[in-house]
């Protein structure tokens, strides 16, 4: 899904070397976790290239695990969702019931306001903004050109 890899370059960020998440998990690459929450960050580095690699077999084996969710969405809400799962994995993603059933409903404007209701919306308050307006709208944001 090419839109979602270019959603997610922006979103997360390329990091060559381990620095902690916003929640503290050591991380590398585009936010690929690599630790427990709290562990020490190793000193390793990784390339641009190999982490592009990573990043699209992650977003292939998300679209194989929600194809129920995205299957008949346009191309940016199918995106939203999968930087979604991305960010929170697909469990934390499954646990969002409410803003499913919106989508499932086409009901956006809800959708999004569910999505602004949230955790993960105090945790990462503008990157939820941004993907609520995708959400409502199923237009890609001018950000992410």
């Amino acid at each position: 899904m090419p839109l979602a890899e270019q959603i997610l370059k922006i979103e997360e960020g390329f990091r060559d070397r381990p620095y902690n998440c916003s929640e503290g998990y050591p991380s590398i690459g585009f936010g690929r976790v690599i630790g427990k929450k709290g562990d020490q960050l190793p000193n390793i580095t990784v390339t641009l290239q190999d982490e592009i690699q990573h990043l699209r077999r992650r977003i292939a084996t998300i679209d194989r695990l929600i194809p129920e969710i995205i299957t008949n969405l346009d191309e940016v809400r199918a995106a939203v969702i999968v930087s979604m799962a991305y960010q929170m994995g697909v469990v934390g993603l499954r646990k969002f019931r409410f803003f499913l059933r919106s989508v499932k409903e086409e009901n956006w404007q809800l959708a999004s306001e569910h999505m602004l209701d949230s955790r993960w919306a105090k945790q990462t308050p503008a990157r939820a903004e941004r993907h609520a307006e995708m959400m409502r709208t199923g237009k890609l944001l001018k950000y992410y050109d």
